[in-house]
């Protein structure tokens, strides 16, 4: 199976039409919001709390869009905020699914890389009428570059998604999926799991740092525990696309909520970063660099 987020691309060939609708938080994983989009189908923007989706707006849509294909999470370490929901949320949203009778996408890329608090079961845990489709992958965990990665689905739509990949690409390449196969059975898999935990945890400590030293308050900062990303939110009365500008022409490239959201009129404004890419020192010179841009636009609130 692909790997990586690119197993979902084959959802929406295997589930979606023309005019068909499918739900997600206020802001999702662009690479889905694209594909869905060039098979015809809609991204509807379901309200999002500080923890994940709002159970309220989820209900809402659920009434108010009666024929939505399947909902699309990613609950651990979300891209783009970083937020994790909490093992309660993730109950009440598998048992509206269940009282509407709809299909879950649980996307679950970055579920390995924790490095702060306990780990949370997945929806497909808790899944007892076999309506979550679990999307897992080896590209954070062995490479990024192999592209291998795995799907837990009712065997029907397993099925028609296997096909439908094979007409697509002739399937991913066997080479890949034997080092993967090798890298799971003959060496410490684990042990490469607390390795890269180790590494990418030392970036995240040092990013969440940098930022709460050089960035003003009113700019807030995701709550992420693990995975690639922190989110940082603009306060309001200002322009997204100026301050991307700005902070591109500091050199700082950052990616704007608007590459995330289903409603182009979305009410959110901030920008993404990814920090495992960088060293320490370029963290901490990113993170100067994007104090001084918003401490600049803070002046331009004030007057």
């Amino acid at each position: 199976m692909t790997g990586g987020q690119q197993g979902l691309y084959l959802l929406p060939r295997v589930f979606v039409n023309e005019g068909d609708f499918i739900l997600t938080e206020e802001l999702s994983y662009a690479g889905m919001l694209d594909t869905v989009s060039d098979f015809g189908g809609r991204s509807i923007a379901v309200r999002t709390d500080p923890d994940g989706i709002n159970l309220n707006a989820l209900e809402h849509a659920f009434q108010a869009f009666p024929h939505v294909r399947y909902l699309y999470l990613v609950p651990n370490f979300n891209n783009p905020t970083g937020v994790t929901m909490p093992l309660e949320k993730r109950k009440a949203v598998y048992d509206l699914a269940c009282r509407y009778d709809k299909l879950i996408v649980e996307d679950d890329p970055y579920g390995y890389l924790r490095y702060a608090g306990e780990d949370v079961p997945t929806i497909k845990s808790l899944d007892k009428e076999n309506r979550v489709i679990y999307l897992g992958t080896f590209s954070k965990t062995v490479a990024a570059g192999l592209r291998v990665g795995f799907m837990l689905a009712p065997t029907p739509i397993f099925e028609r998604a296997a096909a439908n990949k094979a007409s697509i690409d002739s399937n991913t390449p066997m080479l890949n999926q034997m080092i993967c196969y090798h890298c799971l059975t003959d060496y410490n898999f684990d042990e490469n799991i607390r390795r890269i935990i180790q590494i990418d945890g030392n970036k995240w400590r040092k990013t969440k740092e940098s930022l709460l030293r050089h960035v003003p308050e009113n700019w807030r900062i995701s709550n992420a525990e693990g995975g690639l990303f922190y989110f940082i939110y603009m306060p309001e009365g200002l322009d997204e696309s100026e301050v991307f500008h700005a902070l591109l022409e500091n050199r700082v490239g950052l990616v704007p909520s608007s590459a995330f959201s289903p409603d182009p009129r979305h009410p959110f404004g901030g920008f993404r970063l990814c920090f495992t890419p960088m060293t320490e020192e370029q963290i901490e010179e990113g993170a100067k660099r994007f104090g001084e841009v918003a401490a600049k636009f803070n002046e331009k609130l004030m007057k």
